[in-house]
């Protein structure tokens, strides 16, 4: 279920043309990479107003679809790992 979905999220990166609405909707099907996105967006690196990331649309916005990609296959590695 998990890579599934990672592979899914993957996929939509890798197109280019997906919406943020989408994209946003992928992650929010995982709570831990949800979780990670918002974390990461809220970050000095990222959010530099100062201003709480509350939402992952909006996290993904700070970030990158880059970024969103490269913890998404970081989760995934640990994952598979961790059984």
């Amino acid at each position: 279920s998990f890579s599934r979905q990672m592979a899914e999220l993957m996929a939509s990166l890798r197109e280019g043309e997906a919406s943020a609405q989408r994209l946003a909707n992928l992650v929010l099907r995982d709570y831990a990479l949800t979780v990670k996105v918002i974390r990461t967006a809220n970050t000095v690196h990222y959010n530099r107003t100062g201003r709480p990331v509350q939402s992952a649309t909006h996290a993904m916005m700070l970030l990158g679809a880059q970024t969103v990609r490269d913890l998404a296959s970081a989760l995934l590695l640990f994952e598979q790992y961790r059984g």
